[in-house]
């Protein structure tokens, strides 16, 4: 494995720094993702560089391409973790208005319908979501799923057996956790 020259570290430096900071304005990575991706791609740049061939671009632009394509491939990576894109589920208040009147916003297109969003947001929320979920308990993420199911309280607490008021303080439990998560723009 060769080593970066003196004079390129610096600008690589910066370069993952800015790849970081815009990986994490995008969906599916939040701020607390920023270190883990930069070393990310300031190792994934160290692994390559044994191949750099001066003859063919500069020590700079080979960086640049090579931290770019880690990004891209870290961001398709983060949206191969999502098991359906094109299913989006929206935010808790969403999904309980959905069940209340029988309806539930199941695909992209219908979500785009319905709320005038666009496919980058509806994939980002979806992400988000997904994340935050896999982060409750067991037990609250199954009273969420059943209620974000279509079910009423009554029906969840049937079907979890547990009280209609443990369904409340779960769902209620779940909101926090979202807005612990900073993501407050989907508890409307």
């Amino acid at each position: 494995m060769g080593q970066i020259p003196t004079d390129v570290e610096p600008y690589l430096t910066r370069l993952v720094r800015s790849v970081a900071a815009g990986l994490i304005r995008g969906p599916g990575f939040h701020p607390q993702d920023v270190h883990d991706l930069e070393q990310d791609l300031h190792a994934d740049m160290l692994d390559r560089w044994s191949s750099f061939d001066a003859s063919k671009s500069s020590p700079r632009t080979f960086a640049d391409r090579v931290v770019r394509h880690r990004a891209s491939r870290l961001i398709q990576y983060q949206f191969a973790q999502c098991r359906n894109p094109f299913r989006i589920a929206g935010s808790v208040e969403q999904l309980e208005d959905a069940a209340d009147s029988q309806r539930r916003v199941g695909t992209v297109r219908d979500y785009l319908r319905a709320t005038g969003s666009d496919v980058s947001a509806s994939v980002a929320l979806q992400i988000d979501l997904e994340k935050a979920m896999e982060l409750l308990p067991p037990e609250v993420r199954e009273v969420c799923y059943l209620r974000g199911s279509g079910l009423t309280i009554r029906e969840v607490a049937t079907e979890a057996n547990i009280s209609p008021r443990t369904v409340n303080r779960a769902i209620s439990s779940a909101r926090n956790r979202l807005r612990d998560l900073g993501l407050d723009d989907y508890l409307k």
